[in-house]
Protein backbone atom coordinates (compact mmCIF):
# COMPACT_ATOMS: atom_id res chain seq x y z
CA UNK A 1 0.00 0.00 0.00
CA UNK A 2 1.26 3.41 -0.65
CA UNK A 3 2.33 5.60 1.94
CA UNK A 4 1.55 9.25 1.69
CA UNK A 5 2.40 12.91 3.28
CA UNK A 6 -0.01 15.83 3.57
CA UNK A 7 1.44 19.04 2.37
CA UNK A 8 -0.46 22.82 1.80
CA UNK A 9 0.39 23.85 -1.37
CA UNK A 10 -0.89 26.99 -3.16
CA UNK A 11 -3.23 27.07 -6.42
CA UNK A 12 -0.96 28.28 -9.54
CA UNK A 13 -3.95 29.84 -10.75
CA UNK A 14 -6.03 31.78 -7.83
CA UNK A 15 -3.57 31.12 -5.17
CA UNK A 16 -5.91 29.39 -2.42
CA UNK A 17 -4.25 27.06 -0.26
CA UNK A 18 -4.36 23.03 -1.62
CA UNK A 19 -4.71 20.84 1.18
CA UNK A 20 -3.34 17.55 -0.66
CA UNK A 21 -2.06 14.03 -0.05
CA UNK A 22 1.07 12.81 -1.76
CA UNK A 23 2.31 9.19 -1.91
CA UNK A 24 5.72 8.87 -0.87
CA UNK A 25 5.87 5.25 -1.93
CA UNK A 26 4.36 3.09 -4.64
CA UNK A 27 4.56 -0.72 -4.90
CA UNK A 28 3.50 -1.79 -7.91
CA UNK A 29 3.10 -5.51 -7.18
CA UNK A 30 0.76 -4.60 -4.65
CA UNK A 31 -1.03 -1.83 -6.17
CA UNK A 32 -1.11 -2.70 -10.38
CA UNK A 33 -3.12 0.52 -10.68
CA UNK A 34 -1.23 2.37 -9.77
CA UNK A 35 1.59 1.89 -12.91
CA UNK A 36 -1.51 3.35 -14.92
CA UNK A 37 -1.38 6.63 -12.67
CA UNK A 38 1.95 6.84 -13.30
CA UNK A 39 2.04 6.38 -17.02
CA UNK A 40 -0.92 9.09 -17.38
CA UNK A 41 0.53 11.76 -14.84
CA UNK A 42 -2.80 11.27 -12.87
CA UNK A 43 -1.05 10.70 -9.56
CA UNK A 44 1.02 13.68 -9.48
CA UNK A 45 -2.63 15.57 -10.97
CA UNK A 46 -4.41 17.74 -8.56
CA UNK A 47 -7.26 20.07 -9.02
CA UNK A 48 -7.72 22.98 -7.37
CA UNK A 49 -11.10 23.02 -5.17
CA UNK A 50 -11.69 26.72 -5.42
CA UNK A 51 -10.99 27.70 -9.29
CA UNK A 52 -10.96 23.81 -10.80
CA UNK A 53 -7.60 24.15 -12.23
CA UNK A 54 -5.57 21.15 -12.60
CA UNK A 55 -1.88 21.28 -12.04
CA UNK A 56 1.07 19.10 -11.31
CA UNK A 57 2.93 18.86 -8.68
CA UNK A 58 6.46 16.57 -9.05
CA UNK A 59 7.87 15.24 -5.76
CA UNK A 60 9.90 12.98 -4.42
CA UNK A 61 8.54 9.37 -4.67
CA UNK A 62 9.54 5.83 -4.24
CA UNK A 63 8.56 3.37 -7.16
CA UNK A 64 9.10 -0.42 -6.76
CA UNK A 65 8.04 -3.11 -8.63
CA UNK A 66 9.96 -6.50 -7.49
CA UNK A 67 8.51 -9.19 -9.45
CA UNK A 68 9.74 -6.84 -11.99
CA UNK A 69 13.14 -6.47 -10.31
CA UNK A 70 13.33 -2.76 -10.47
CA UNK A 71 12.81 0.28 -7.54
CA UNK A 72 12.93 3.88 -8.64
CA UNK A 73 13.45 7.16 -6.95
CA UNK A 74 12.29 10.39 -8.43
CA UNK A 75 14.53 13.19 -6.95
CA UNK A 76 12.99 16.33 -8.64
CA UNK A 77 14.99 18.52 -6.10
CA UNK A 78 18.04 17.17 -6.84
CA UNK A 79 21.03 18.80 -7.56
CA UNK A 80 22.04 18.35 -11.43
CA UNK A 81 25.34 16.71 -10.40
CA UNK A 82 24.11 14.27 -8.38
CA UNK A 83 24.17 10.84 -10.28
CA UNK A 84 23.69 8.60 -7.34
CA UNK A 85 21.81 8.21 -3.88
CA UNK A 86 22.19 5.54 -1.24
CA UNK A 87 19.07 3.40 -1.40
CA UNK A 88 17.17 0.92 1.72
CA UNK A 89 19.09 -2.35 2.16
CA UNK A 90 15.85 -3.94 1.72
CA UNK A 91 16.02 -2.53 -2.15
CA UNK A 92 18.77 -4.74 -2.55
CA UNK A 93 19.85 -6.87 -6.00
CA UNK A 94 16.84 -4.73 -7.57
CA UNK A 95 17.83 -2.32 -10.30
CA UNK A 96 17.79 0.87 -9.04
CA UNK A 97 17.63 4.55 -10.89
CA UNK A 98 17.49 7.71 -10.21
CA UNK A 99 15.20 10.09 -12.37
CA UNK A 100 14.94 13.87 -12.09
CA UNK A 101 10.98 14.20 -13.18
CA UNK A 102 7.79 12.54 -14.68
CA UNK A 103 9.03 12.12 -18.02
CA UNK A 104 11.88 10.34 -17.01
CA UNK A 105 10.28 8.01 -14.80
CA UNK A 106 7.26 7.18 -16.84
CA UNK A 107 10.55 5.85 -19.25
CA UNK A 108 11.88 3.80 -16.72
CA UNK A 109 9.00 2.22 -16.07
CA UNK A 110 7.87 1.17 -19.40
CA UNK A 111 11.30 0.23 -20.14
CA UNK A 112 11.37 -2.47 -17.19
CA UNK A 113 8.02 -3.31 -17.22
CA UNK A 114 8.81 -4.51 -21.50
CA UNK A 115 11.80 -6.48 -19.80
CA UNK A 116 14.22 -4.15 -21.63
CA UNK A 117 17.52 -2.81 -20.65
CA UNK A 118 17.53 0.76 -19.60
CA UNK A 119 21.53 0.77 -20.32
CA UNK A 120 20.98 -0.25 -23.95
CA UNK A 121 17.63 1.94 -24.90
CA UNK A 122 20.29 4.94 -23.43
CA UNK A 123 22.76 3.70 -26.08
CA UNK A 124 20.27 3.46 -28.71
CA UNK A 125 19.28 7.14 -27.72
CA UNK A 126 22.98 8.38 -27.69
CA UNK A 127 23.30 6.42 -31.27
CA UNK A 128 20.60 8.45 -32.36
CA UNK A 129 21.15 12.07 -30.94
CA UNK A 130 24.81 12.04 -32.67
CA UNK A 131 22.70 11.53 -35.41
CA UNK A 132 20.07 14.59 -35.23
CA UNK A 133 20.04 17.22 -37.83
CA UNK A 134 21.69 20.30 -35.59
CA UNK A 135 18.06 21.86 -35.26
CA UNK A 136 17.14 18.84 -33.58
CA UNK A 137 20.23 18.74 -30.73
CA UNK A 138 17.49 20.74 -27.76
CA UNK A 139 15.14 17.91 -28.43
CA UNK A 140 15.19 14.74 -25.79
CA UNK A 141 14.40 11.38 -26.77
CA UNK A 142 12.36 9.53 -23.90
CA UNK A 143 11.36 5.41 -24.84
CA UNK A 144 7.63 4.54 -25.61
CA UNK A 145 6.98 1.59 -27.27
CA UNK A 146 7.95 -1.23 -28.49
CA UNK A 147 5.86 -3.31 -30.46
CA UNK A 148 6.09 -5.34 -34.05
CA UNK A 149 9.97 -5.41 -33.98
CA UNK A 150 10.18 -1.67 -33.23
CA UNK A 151 11.28 0.52 -30.51
CA UNK A 152 9.61 4.07 -30.62
CA UNK A 153 10.83 7.13 -29.00
CA UNK A 154 9.10 10.23 -28.09
CA UNK A 155 10.65 13.30 -29.22
CA UNK A 156 10.44 16.37 -26.53
CA UNK A 157 11.33 19.93 -27.40
CA UNK A 158 12.62 22.30 -25.20
CA UNK A 159 9.39 23.27 -23.26
CA UNK A 160 8.35 19.52 -22.98
CA UNK A 161 6.39 19.57 -26.12
CA UNK A 162 5.65 16.67 -28.55
CA UNK A 163 7.45 17.23 -31.74
CA UNK A 164 7.57 13.88 -32.92
CA UNK A 165 8.40 10.06 -32.52
CA UNK A 166 11.32 8.37 -33.73
CA UNK A 167 11.27 4.35 -34.69
CA UNK A 168 14.29 2.18 -34.51
CA UNK A 169 14.11 -1.50 -35.36
CA UNK A 170 14.98 -4.05 -32.69
CA UNK A 171 18.26 -4.80 -34.60
CA UNK A 172 19.90 -1.76 -33.60
CA UNK A 173 19.02 -2.45 -29.72
CA UNK A 174 20.18 -5.63 -30.01
CA UNK A 175 23.43 -4.95 -31.87
CA UNK A 176 24.08 -2.16 -28.75
CA UNK A 177 22.68 -4.85 -25.85
CA UNK A 178 26.19 -6.68 -25.18
CA UNK A 179 27.49 -3.17 -24.69
CA UNK A 180 24.83 -1.81 -22.86
CA UNK A 181 24.75 -5.13 -20.36
CA UNK A 182 28.18 -4.40 -19.95
CA UNK A 183 28.14 -0.54 -17.90
CA UNK A 184 28.13 -1.05 -14.34
CA UNK A 185 26.11 0.68 -11.87
CA UNK A 186 27.10 0.84 -8.10
CA UNK A 187 25.57 -1.85 -6.12
CA UNK A 188 22.96 -0.27 -3.55
CA UNK A 189 22.85 2.89 -4.68
CA UNK A 190 19.63 4.56 -6.82
CA UNK A 191 21.80 5.03 -9.75
CA UNK A 192 21.42 8.02 -12.89
CA UNK A 193 21.16 6.19 -15.73
CA UNK A 194 21.08 8.46 -19.29
CA UNK A 195 22.89 9.14 -22.52
CA UNK A 196 24.91 11.07 -20.67
CA UNK A 197 25.85 8.73 -17.95
CA UNK A 198 26.22 6.15 -21.17
CA UNK A 199 29.01 8.57 -22.77
CA UNK A 200 30.81 8.97 -19.81
CA UNK A 201 30.86 5.06 -19.02
CA UNK A 202 32.16 4.57 -22.18
CA UNK A 203 34.97 7.47 -22.23
CA UNK A 204 36.01 6.71 -19.16
CA UNK A 205 36.23 2.70 -19.95
CA UNK A 206 39.06 3.59 -22.63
Amino acid sequence: MASNVEVDLFCPSCHAVQHLKMPTSVDLGKEPNQQYAILTDSLFTHTCTKCGTRFQVEHELVVVHKDAGYALLLAPDAKEETSKVDAPKELAGLKLRLVRNVNELKEKVLAFENLLDDRTLELCKLYLGLRQEPADQQATLFFAEHRDGQLSFSKLGPTGELEGMVQVPDSLYLELDAKGKSLETDPGKFQRVDPLWVFGQIAGSK
